[in-house]
């Protein structure tokens, strides 16, 4: 079976066509699953056609990928996001929310950390808690802004457990001080 062929299969299982895929956003968050192991790798590109195509000529060709190399006839595409914000940002999103679902990738790179911060900040006249998303470079995320401390704790306590953040929950708050 030829690359054009392994591509052809992997989007006929999903209902997809190279057609389809190629007619698709032009910005494309996925996923190659293999449900039964339990394995997965998100992946990103600007033209999802073509990066597949690369993708699998890695697999046929590249050690680092042997074992989705053994998977490819039980690897599912997922199309997971068109038209992300931040392509760094949903690709890590999606790799900690596979992780979270007991999923092992392939590939284990996360492209970006996410962590939480807290700051005190002067909005609409009054002193406000405010909890961000940040990560690597200018990356801020405003997910909840509280008048007290106590309630930005209890927020974060049950939202953001752990050091791992798979999701990405923003507070009601949230939307009368977006900047």
């Amino acid at each position: 079976m030829n690359d054009l062929q392994k591509l052809d299969h992997l989007l006929d299982i999903q209902g997809l066509s190279l057609e389809t895929l190629s007619q698709m956003s032009t910005s494309l968050v996925y996923c190659l699953v293999n449900e039964s192991q339990m394995l997965a790798q998100v992946f990103g590109s600007t033209n999802a056609l073509m990066h597949l195509g690369r993708i699998l000529d890695e697999i046929k060709t590249s050690g680092e990928y042997k074992t989705m190399k053994n998977d490819l006839r039980n690897l599912k595409l997922v199309v997971l996001e068109t038209s992300p914000e931040s392509m760094k940002i949903s690709i890590a999103l999606w790799i900690a929310k596979y992780k979270s679902m007991g999923y092992t990738m392939y590939k284990d790179v996360s492209p970006i950390k996410l962590s939480l911060e807290t700051r005190v900040e002067y909005l609409k006249g009054r002193l406000r808690y405010c909890l961000y998303l940040v990560g690597q470079g200018s990356y801020n995320k405003l997910v909840g802004v509280f008048d007290k401390k106590k309630h930005l704790i209890e927020f974060k306590n049950a939202y953001y457990e752990g050091d791992r953040i798979s999701t990405v929950v923003v507070h009601s708050s949230t939307r009368l001080y977006n900047k």
